[in-house]
């Protein structure tokens, strides 16, 4: 849209909504069916996951998990359920993907014991192993803050 601007060397994935404004850096890669909304940022290398959503006047410095809710700078709201939805993946996965979020933002529990209880609890449904491969694969890192807000998930 206008004034989007995607630097050298990005790859974005199919169905991506790219909206006005939105800055990616170099080097960074969007998944499918990632939104970037408004006037959103994205710092150079950061990868996005599929069905990720940047809310508009947001930036990030680090990746952000597929299937995540992003707003301000590095502050995990949420969930996409509805854009789940939309995309057909079943209620009881999307509840997984729920857990799945509980368990990195809402346990208090450092990084690795948390994936080793999702991997453990949750380990079999597609969506919760892609999201644990792509924490597994990420050099900048994910973020952590799960905000104080309403809790979208």
């Amino acid at each position: 849209m206008a004034n989007a601007h995607v630097a050298h060397d990005c790859r974005v994935g199919n169905s991506c909504i790219i909206a006005n404004g939105a800055l990616l850096g170099g080097h960074c890669v969007l998944e499918d069916n990632v939104y970037l909304s408004g006037n959103s940022a994205l710092h150079q290398f950061v990868r996005m996951g599929r069905l990720a959503l940047l809310s508009g006047v947001s930036a990030t410095t680090k990746d952000i998990l597929p299937f995540i809710i992003q707003q301000r700078i590095n502050c995990i709201v949420g969930v996409n359920v509805v854009g789940m939805r939309r995309a057909g993946i079943p209620t009881a996965h999307i509840d997984s993907v729920r857990r799945a979020f509980h368990v990195l933002y809402r346990q208090g529990l450092i990084l690795p014991q948390a994936l080793g209880l999702i991997e453990r609890e949750l380990g079999t449904v597609p969506e919760v192993a892609e999201m644990v491969a792509f924490i597994r694969a990420s050099s900048r890192g994910i973020n952590l803050d799960g905000g104080k807000m309403n809790d979208a998930a």
